[in-house]
């Protein structure tokens, strides 16, 4: 295991998450965010069918 990924597998043991930079640009993050808008919120218009969805959180949205 290298060194990089014997520390994430320590944050993740200590902490329970890690923070992966993919390096994807901002135009792309933000064309997924406006995408997935429409599920969010006590108002969101369409209803979805995931494990679990709140205000601001869609668990599972690669099902949508």
């Amino acid at each position: 295991m290298t060194d990089t990924l014997e520390k994430l597998k320590q944050k993740y043991q200590k902490d329970g998450y890690v923070i992966i930079d993919t390096n994807l640009d901002e135009a792309s993050l933000d064309g997924a965010r406006k995408d997935l808008e429409k599920y969010f919120g006590d108002d969101r218009e369409h209803p979805i069918h995931v494990p679990h969805a709140d205000y601001g959180r869609v668990q599972d949205a690669w099902h949508i």
